[in-house]
């Protein structure tokens, strides 16, 4: 399960940057590297299932996550015509963020509420801290492009959406 998991934050950033492609207008490169990636696990679970059984399509899973992001970021920085690095700079105030969250959330006390109290503990610390820190850093570096400008913006139209709305209530009585 462990491996599995792993698997999954190599997987998530791999969907991340092919809705990308298709979104950049490519969704044959989207598509070829889907394929690429049911060949390499294809020939990763031929391989390692019979020494490893289970645990071995789980590492052959991991092994065809790690490279098909690797090519899905190649292939991006290609047709972005921009460096790994920027691509990476990207990632850096979510992964910032993720590994503050866990943090928090594995500092939270295993007090006797109950698996559901402790459970409702966990999820509130860590949107809270995750979104606190996400803001903090978007705020830091200068606000640049992102989910936290678009957050903000929707925030602001809400507010004066509310103000106009008790202006006119206001006007009525």
């Amino acid at each position: 399960m462990q491996v599995l998991a792993i698997f999954g934050i190599f997987r998530a950033n791999l969907l991340a940057a092919a809705n990308a492609l298709v979104g950049l207008g490519r969704p044959g490169v989207s598509a070829r590297l889907a394929w690429t990636s049911v060949g390499l696990l294809l020939v990763g679970g031929l391989v390692l299932a019979p020494p490893f059984g289970v645990t071995g399509i789980a590492f052959a899973r991991l092994g065809a996550g790690v490279c098909m992001l690797l090519l899905t970021f190649f292939s991006l920085t290609r047709i972005l015509e921009c460096g790994m690095g920027r691509l990476l700079l990207c990632y850096l105030r979510p992964a910032i963020a993720a590994a503050v969250m866990a943090l928090a959330v594995s500092a939270v006390a295993n007090f006797g509420g109950g698996i559901y109290v402790i459970l409702a503990m966990k999820v509130a610390t860590g949107v809270v801290v995750y979104a606190a820190t996400s803001f903090a850093l978007w705020h830091f570096l200068g606000r640049p492009d992102g989910g936290e400008r678009l957050v903000v913006e929707k925030l602001v139209q809400v507010r004066q959406a509310i103000s106009a709305r008790r202006s006119r209530l206001s006007n009525t009585e």
